[in-house]
């Protein structure tokens, strides 16, 4: 029988990441006889359905240390563990579980993970030392106006990004390059939801080769990102581990750790996205994070190194003297993005995934037959909501109608190619379905 007088506490987490909650709460019941405390702004009843305890407070709030505190002590459990699950909570979150004194990350550095102005400000203090490690340390100001904005630009005039400073998913995210009058207003339309929290306005990175830093503790593998690129800089994919040149893993790894020292990182989990040079001799940090990476990178990697990496990360904080196994690939996995191919609402898609997900089957195993073999199409995920109005081309990662995740027993370099064949394809497949339909309502 479980005990449960022993529970591990997860503070925040995305919607989206429900069922990795779910998957934990089944591992620490399974291998530790623990319960689940949740602390969640606003829990529904979903929330309830995947921890033992609920508690309802928000990790932002100036009092959610004391808060969490008062009602920790009223539940009949002994809190042996922790995890932060979410940018919003990184900071409180951390500063909680240092009063619960349970193993965790500097909560004194955590803010750098979850401002980005914030992190820019701490790499500016050391400048001269990231510059001399060959990190490129971007300019950036806040931005408040009209007025701002345009000296910002004056003074890179070969492009910036606009971005809230707290924000996640790429919402708000903006390039400008050589904007006029009527582009930069518009941006500033854009943006002013996030106003009130704080916009930042930061020079482009020069690099266009996309990668995160990932891992738990002194552990890491490296994914390789694929974007779109132009006014709304979106991700359209991932691959793990990334195909990559030694000396390019090295600048990776080397930007890596550094914004890890920034950020306070050392035990925890991280997803540190990172811009390398055509040359592998410099690197740049887009942002850091102190949490699992997200769009389903850790079960494309979970696939690749055959373990569970959110069961590694329960251990990393239950039992961290006990050394895990290396992470060792074994094949390869990718993440596809599956967009609409016109501004649409979501729901008639939605519907009519899993046709369409099998129709993708068919067209890519007549084309590839030999290359079908190797792949495992593991799951299609929806992203989208029935009612959302998807933009095209997407804005953010919430204008996708899908994630596929596919594994295959090719290497990296080999599988890396597909990317880009098997999101046209669908293109193709959903451009015919619709046709198709409109077709029967004529």
């Amino acid at each position: 029988m479980r005990n449960q007088m022993h529970a591990l506490l997860i503070i925040d987490y995305n919607l989206s990441r429900i069922e990795d909650v779910k998957a934990i709460r089944q591992y620490v019941s399974d291998q530790y006889e623990m319960a689940l405390i949740l602390i969640r702004p606003k829990p529904d009843k979903a929330d309830f359905i995947v921890a033992d305890q609920v508690i309802d407070l928000n990790p932002l709030h100036r009092n959610f240390v004391t808060d969490a505190l008062s009602q920790l002590k009223n539940l009949p459990y002994t809190i042996c563990a922790g995890l932060v699950f979410s940018d919003n909570a990184v900071h409180n979150g951390a500063a909680l579980l240092e009063a619960l004194d349970l193993y965790t990350d500097s909560a004194t550095l955590a803010h750098n993970a979850f401002c980005k102005f914030e992190y820019r400000e701490q790499e500016q203090k050391i400048r001269s030392l990231l510059e001399a490690q060959k990190l490129f340390v971007p300019n950036y100001q806040e931005i408040n106006d009209a007025i701002t904005l345009q000296g910002f630009i004056d003074k890179n005039p070969q492009g910036i990004v606009i971005k809230p400073k707290q924000e996640g998913n790429n919402r708000g995210v903006i390039v400008l390059q050589n904007p006029d009058e009527i582009e930069r207003n518009k941006a500033l339309a854009e943006v002013d939801i996030y106003m009130s929290a704080g916009v930042i306005a930061e020079q482009l990175i020069p690099y266009s080769c996309e990668y995160s830093f990932d891992g738990i503790g002194g552990h890491h593998f490296i994914t390789e990102k694929f974007s779109i690129r132009g006014r709304y800089p979106v991700e359209i994919g991932q691959l793990v581990p990334a195909a990559i040149t030694p000396s390019r893993a090295s600048a990776i790894i080397n930007a890596g750790r550094l914004a890890n020292l920034i950020v306070g990182q050392s035990k925890g989990a991280f997803h540190n996205e990172i811009l390398v040079s055509d040359n592998n001799e410099y690197a740049a940090v887009v942002e850091a994070n102190r949490r699992p990476a997200g769009m389903k990178i850790w079960t494309l990697a979970s696939l690749v190194f055959q373990q569970n990496l959110y069961a590694r990360w329960v251990d990393s904080v239950i039992a961290p003297d006990i050394q895990p196994p290396p992470l060792i690939p074994c094949g390869s996995a990718m993440t596809i993005m599956l967009p609409p191919v016109t501004p649409m609402l979501a729901g008639f898609i939605l519907n009519n995934l899993e046709f369409l997900i099998e129709d993708l089957k068919v067209d890519f195993k007549s084309h590839y037959p030999d290359v079908f073999t190797t792949i495992e199409w593991v799951h299609c995920d929806a992203i989208a909501s029935e009612s959302k109005f998807l933009h095209f081309p997407p804005r953010d990662n919430s204008d996708f109608i899908a994630a596929l995740v596919i594994y295959s027993s090719l290497a990296a370099a080999e599988i890396k190619p597909y990317f880009e064949i098997i999101r046209s394809l669908w293109c193709q497949v959903l451009d015919r379905f619709l046709q198709q339909s409109e077709q029967r309502l004529a």
